[in-house]
């Protein structure tokens, strides 16, 4: 039986799932990535430290395979963003920086940086964001010359595993959106980015679409992994995209919504322009056969509600049960006090034994989830007025295997919600769909959902 991994690089978790082709699930793992923030605005990583992490992933997944069954190929999806320099041997000259580093922001909102947010958006899709590589290279090549002069390439963290992987120097359609370099339209690099960074294109990984192959794993790969030497390494996409893969969300008239580090919504729409008119972030998704990617985001807000989970449960190691128990012990509580997740005027502790002297901890974690349901019940309906159809929606993330946040989210949207067994691997069961399809088990992304019998289900 053939069978074939898929792994999610989150923000703050990297997954790894092993599937046959017929959709039977072998093995599901997970581990917590790190990131050095000594100082205000750091967010590092030690990329070889995260490819270490992603071959014990792999190798423990090759180890539960049952007799007569072999991995045929790999695909990797996940946030992809971050920034790395490498030398002339594609080795790190030093950390990965994080998309969420904020060393940048105010050289990109300074008359030293010569693109408007506007003008970046019309070429890569999205709007600018200083966190990402278009803004990290800026910021180096002009505060850390050192560093960025002695760099012979410039890439993302997903590039270098990949490259890791097979030898071969590739991006997909995908992830090369929010590289940031890359004209989306015409899928080349964009020459002004490039004069201006003082990068040579020929230094750049090639750009393929997502589901083709990349290349056979290398000898070292593969027993740094202990995956076969005739895998087929493929090329994977953004998560929010893989995701939408995964849980089969690829219709005009879906909505997925992720409930990760950042939660994001995700329609797929007809045309790029249609995104482009809703001000939304754009992924090239299915094009051209299908589908563009529009995607809506409250940047890092899982951050937010597990920061105040820990304060609230002193950081306890079974605080998100607790949280769920509160939630439900103040469903009947007739005081309503309005919880602000994502202010950032006072800090969070401050804000926390503020709100405590009124109310009661049942009562602000409830408060919580009813805030972020409010929030993303706006967003949606801004959606639907503005000419953008919701038919269906699924929820998939951390969160989506809350039962009392289904029931807040269901209730206030009054649509039918689905979701995923295994939903927070959804990522992963995307980018397997892709690692098949690039070895032709499947012709596509919907062949793909058919044959691994994938679903999903009423909450």
């Amino acid at each position: 039986m053939r069978c074939l991994v898929g792994i999610d690089i989150g923000t703050s978790t990297t997954k790894c799932l092993l599937i046959s082709e017929s959709g039977e699930v072998i093995h599901l793992s997970k581990r917590a990535n790190s990131y050095f923030t000594d100082f205000p605005g750091r967010v590092e990583f030690d990329a070889e430290a995260r490819y270490n992490g992603i071959c014990s992933l792999i190798k423990s997944a090759v180890r539960s395979l049952p007799a007569q069954y072999h991995v045929v190929a790999v695909a990797i999806s996940g946030a992809s963003g971050n920034t790395l320099l490498l030398d002339e041997n594609k080795s790190p000259i030093r950390n990965a920086i994080g998309w969420q580093d904020e060393r940048a922001k105010t050289f990109c909102q300074s008359d030293g940086f010569p693109f408007t947010s506007e003008h970046v958006r019309s070429i890569c899709g999205w709007r600018m964001s200083a966190g990402f590589p278009l803004g990290i290279l800026s910021w180096m090549k002009q505060n850390r010359a050192d560093h960025y002069l002695s760099a012979t390439y410039h890439a993302t963290d997903f590039v270098y595993y990949n490259y890791r992987l097979s030898g071969n120097w590739a991006i997909d359609r995908s992830t090369a959106t929010n590289f940031y370099l890359v004209d989306q339209v015409r899928m080349e690099y964009h020459q002004p980015f490039l004069d201006y960074l003082q990068i040579e294109k020929e230094t750049l990984p090639c750009i393929i679409g997502s589901g083709q192959p990349i290349g056979r794993i290398t000898k070292q790969a593969s027993l740094e992994t202990g995956l076969p030497e005739d895998t087929v390494i493929v090329a994977g996409a953004f998560d929010h995209p893989s995701s939408a893969r995964g849980t089969g969300m690829m219709n005009v008239g879906d909505l997925l919504i992720s409930c990760g580090t950042s939660w994001v919504g995700f329609f797929p729409m007809k045309s790029r322009d249609e995104v482009w008119r809703h001000n939304m972030l754009i992924d090239p998704f299915l094009a051209p056969e299908g589908a563009w990617g529009g995607m809506f985001s409250f940047t890092s807000l899982g951050d937010y509600i597990n920061r105040y989970i820990r304060i609230l449960f002193n950081d306890s190691e079974d605080r998100y049960k607790r949280f769920e128990a509160a939630v439900i012990q103040a469903l009947d509580s007739s005081n309503k006090p309005s919880f602000d997740v994502m202010q950032q005027g006072v800090h969070p502790e401050r804000y926390v034994s503020k709100m405590l002297e009124l109310y009661e901890v049942p009562e602000l974690c409830l408060s919580m989830l009813v805030s972020v349901a409010d929030m993303l019940y706006k967003r949606i309906e801004s959606c639907k007025q503005s000419g953008i159809p919701v038919k269906r929606v699924t929820l998939v993330g951390g969160f989506a295997e809350m039962e009392v946040w289904k029931a807040i989210f269901n209730e206030k949207l009054g649509l039918t919600v689905n979701g995923m067994k295994h939903g927070s691997h959804s990522g992963c069961f995307g980018a397997a769909m892709l690692a098949g399809m690039g070895v032709g088990i499947f012709n596509n992304e919907w062949d793909g959902f058919t044959k691994m019998h994938l679903s999903t289900m009423i909450l």
